[in-house]
């Protein structure tokens, strides 16, 4: 029997970031860096937006990586309901392509491949 070793979301990152540049996306995601007291993320405006930002096409895709028992923060989950609303309006506009949005696992890597193909 084979046991599969637990993979961080860090790992998952690494692992998702050779898969967007494999594919053709041009992405980024903001790394939070280590302080004296605590772990920070330099960035300016509201807090929770998603651990990656990728476009490719006419394709506009927001990832969040999360453990297998992990949680949306708050912040996280306004970032999320905004994102909804927006597309609720985009659609109402007609316009075509939604902005997609996931939180993926690692158990979700073959969805996750498929998704970036």
């Amino acid at each position: 029997m084979v046991t599969e070793v637990p993979i961080s979301e860090a790992d998952l990152g690494t692992w998702l970031e050779g898969l967007l540049d494999t594919y053709g996306w041009l992405w980024c995601h903001f790394r939070p860096a280590r302080t004296q007291d605590s772990w920070r993320t330099a960035i300016t405006g509201h807090k929770g937006w998603l651990d990656y930002t990728c476009i490719r096409g006419a394709r506009f895709v927001v990832i969040e990586l999360k453990s297998e028992k992990g949680k949306l923060s708050p912040e996280q989950k306004d970032w999320h309901d905004a994102i909804d609303l927006l597309n609720r309006i985009r659609i109402q506009k007609g316009y075509k392509n939604p902005i997609e949005k996931y939180i993926v696992r690692p158990s979700d890597r073959d969805f996750i491949e498929k998704l970036l193909v």
